[in-house]
């Protein structure tokens, strides 16, 4: 009985043994394999910066391109657009001249559904016209071709629109021509001095 307690004891010592995890070697380099190490994690981080950097001008150079995209798209919309306005123009003209009178009614009512589809296009696209009339004048978005004197309006007050301007998305696409008011003058009365200046002339022999 003493002798298998004994082994058991040993078996048991034994297992204990080899559940105790051994201790860490200490690991050593030399000097020169620590500046490989240094100058390999420093090459590592100067590799990371300049990918940061890539991606980065990747990023500013797509912004750039898309802009310059939208850009263009707009110049193109814009110089579309203005070929049609004249032949709105037109359209506005006839019909509010009272020319269609002279034509068949089925023509003069293709002439105002042609009208009112090219605004409605036009509006779907972004295009609306310039309200001026009846506020102060705005170089901004009008020019002005007529002046009118008036005391009925402040100085300035758009009379009248000769010729209507457009917006496109907030860019001015046309200017419109315009009649503005401006103020009376005061006519300059003759004075007593005025009248006899003629009479007390020295005469010329």
């Amino acid at each position: 009985m003493k002798e298998k307690n004994e082994k058991e004891k040993d078996e048991g010592e034994i297992k204990e043994a080899q559940n105790v995890p051994a201790e860490e070697e200490a690991i050593t380099i030399s000097k020169k394999e620590w500046q490989d190490l240094s100058g390999q994690a420093a090459k590592s981080t100067e590799t990371q910066d300049r990918l940061l950097r890539l991606a980065a001008d990747f990023d500013n150079f797509r912004k750039r391109t898309e802009q310059e995209k939208r850009q263009l798209a707009t110049f193109v919309e814009l110089a579309l657009l203005s070929q049609f306005l004249p032949t709105l123009d037109s359209l506005e003209k006839i019909l509010s001249s009272g020319e269609t009178g002279e034509l068949e009614e089925e023509h003069s009512t293709g002439l105002k559904l042609i009208a009112r589809e090219l605004h409605r296009t036009f509006q779907d696209l972004g295009l609306k016209p310039i309200e001026v009339l009846g506020k102060p004048f705005d170089p901004n978005n009008a020019e002005v071709v007529e002046v009118t004197e008036s005391d009925e309006q402040e100085e300035g007050t758009v009379l009248a629109v000769l010729r209507p301007g457009y917006l496109y998305k907030d860019i001015v696409l046309r200017p419109a021509l315009v009649r503005i008011s401006k103020k009376t003058e005061p006519r300059k009365e003759p004075t007593p001095t005025d009248a006899t200046t003629g009479d007390n002339s020295p005469s010329q022999d």
